[in-house]
This record gives structure tokens, sequence and C-alpha cells, in this order.
């Protein structure tokens, strides 16, 4: 789990499942990762008293009961937390598209906006060897490139702020303690 089996086997295990084009390659053959669950783990054993458990077990609840009126409620921070990290890694995750989806209608946001920038930056070195016109073309590139890094980011400004209250609640209570 801490290693992964490198990107030859992940691409024939997700062929041979039949998900190439589909959504779920992007998703399942990264499913979890280790840094969250060293995070999660690290915040259930510190953050959740084991007490309330044992009182909640004297009080006969059994352990599925235990676990969705006491630890989910309870752990909604770290759950916080988890969803921002997978939303902005799958966000910014343009290789794995590039690898899986062959088509050109299904690519997500970043590997266009990754394509528009290698495209752009095509046509100012070719005009680069053309005399005249290459400020404009120059100032054109510029101006993509930072367009599309506010489009990129946009989406995850405007979610940040109604999770920020859990995001640092959950962060600092899995933190690493000393």
């Amino acid at each position: 789990m801490y290693f992964g089996g490198g990107l030859i086997p992940t691409y024939l295990i997700v062929r041979d499942t039949g998900l190439i084009n589909t959504i779920f390659a992007m998703f399942l053959p990264g499913g979890v990762a280790v840094s969250n669950m060293i995070i999660a783990r690290n915040y259930f054993e510190t953050s959740i008293p084991k007490e309330l458990k044992e009182a909640a077990e004297i009080d006969g609840a059994s352990k599925l009961r235990i676990f969705w009126n006491i630890i989910i409620p309870l752990s909604r921070p770290i759950m916080a937390v988890m969803v921002v990290f997978s939303m902005v890694a799958y966000w910014n995750d343009w290789f794995t598209a590039l690898i899986y989806m062959t088509g050109e209608g299904r690519a997500p946001l970043p590997l266009v906006l990754r394509n528009i920038l290698i495209a752009s930056e095509t046509s100012a070195s070719q005009a680069s060897m053309i005399s005249g016109g290459y400020a404009e073309l120059n100032k054109l590139t510029e101006s993509i490139k930072f367009g599309s890094i506010i489009v990129a980011a946009a989406p995850m400004l405007i979610i940040y702020p109604f999770v920020q209250k859990y995001f640092e609640q959950g962060f600092m209570a899995g933190a690493v303690k000393g």
C-alpha cells in the first residue's frame, strides 16, 4: 500500500477490467491516498475517546449503532479534511486522464487546460521564428496561461470557505502529536 505497482501494471489492470474511457478509471486506481489514511487513523486514535465507546457498549449499543451514532458524527472534521484533500488531488490530476481517457470529448478540465497551454506555447515558439508580431503573441500566450490558472483554481476557492471550519479542526486534530 505504501508503494504503487507502477504505471504499466496499473494501466494493464485498468485496461483488463474495462475501465479505459470511463470516469471510474480516474478514481479507482488511486482510490485512497496513504497519507490520508495515516492522518485519519491518527485522528480516530487520539480524538475519539475510548470511554465514549465503552459507555455506549454498557448501555447496550451494538457496534454498528456506535459507529453510526457516535463515531461518524464525531469524525465530521476529519471527513471534511479528507474530502478537501481528495478534491484538490483529483481536480489537479491531468496525468491520469492523459493515460486512461483517449477520447477528446472525455478530457477533464485540467487536461484541456494543459493542452491549451501546450498549444499556445507551440504557437509562440513558432512565431519567434517569424519576424514581427511576437510581442502581441507573447501577450496572448501569457493571458491564456493566467486565465487557465484562474479557471483551474476557481472551483476550489469557491468550495473551501464552506468546509474551512471542519478543515482546520480535522487537520489539527489529525496531525501527528509528539
